[in-house]
């Protein structure tokens, strides 16, 4: 068996991690990337315990030779390339409007949006040197969607990263054969969002207010339901990695648990 070609950043933990394994169970040969490489290393021996072939490449993805040298491997070893998921990014602590800083400000541009930006520069410019149709999936968020307090700069970012893969699917779709969609998730259990219920958790105990804002500023319409799994959304990944989305273009798939309604 052809088996199909997945680069995937951000693949260390979380959605990337759980997507990783589950494009690995759907036959795909795999790039995992992100920065830290003793943490991939797990991820692609349980890849591979299914079968695929799991190259890791350890890299910083908002610098732009770390992310040329993800292609550029992964073409080298696997000879061709199918489906890009960037998943790479940061959250933020959650922090009030006002308070918010220039270097909070950088490391989000530069980790969601930055990353993002050449990420989806590089998947376009190897699909047309390979000359074969391309499938590229960026991780949003429902904060680009709806804005949620305490989330300013991290929410622009998301905001951003929609923009830019409908503005690729305008410019690159039908031009070069290349998919584009945007993931969009809610909150989910990984160990990001565990970072900020642990802040919140603490604001809480000392009384502080912004745990109380956000609360109320996020309706969860699923009973007994804060938090989604991550063997919630990688069925959605793997649709969308599939043949059974290429009339998807441009889309912005929410898995929310409803906060963005």
């Amino acid at each position: 068996m052809d088996r199909k070609v997945a680069i995937i950043t951000g693949a260390s933990t979380g959605i990337g991690a759980a997507s990783a394994l589950r494009l690995a169970q759907d036959g795909f040969d795999l790039t995992i990337a992100s920065r830290t490489e003793s943490k991939l290393d797990k991820v692609a021996e349980e890849c591979r315990k299914e079968g695929a072939d799991a190259l890791v490449v350890a890299g910083d993805m908002s610098k732009k030779e770390d992310v040329k040298a993800v292609f550029d491997k992964t073409i080298e070893h696997f000879g061709k390339l199918d489906f890009v998921f960037s998943n790479q990014g940061v959250l933020m602590e959650p922090t009030p409007f006002e308070e918010m800083t220039e270097d909070q400000f950088d490391l989000v541009a530069q980790n969601n949006f930055k990353s993002t930006f050449l990420m989806l520069i590089e998947a376009t410019n190897a699909f047309k040197k390979l000359g074969t149709p391309g499938n590229v999936l960026a991780t949003g968020s429902s904060s680009g969607i709806r804005p949620e307090a305490g989330f300013g700069v991290y929410s622009a970012s998301k905001a951003a990263v929609i923009q830019l893969v409908k503005d690729a699917a305008i410019e690159c779709g039908k031009l070069y054969n290349i998919r584009y969609n945007c993931l969009c998730p809610g909150g989910f259990t990984t160990p990001m969002t565990q970072m900020v219920t642990d802040v919140l958790t603490k604001d809480a105990i000392e009384g502080k207010d912004m745990g109380n804002l956000i609360r109320r500023s996020m309706p969860v319409l699923l009973p007994d339901r804060d938090l989604g799994d991550t063997s919630e959304i990688v069925g959605i990944v793997s649709m969308i990695a599939s043949d059974a989305s290429t009339y998807m273009q441009g889309s912005v798939i929410s898995v929310d648990g409803g906060i963005t309604l």
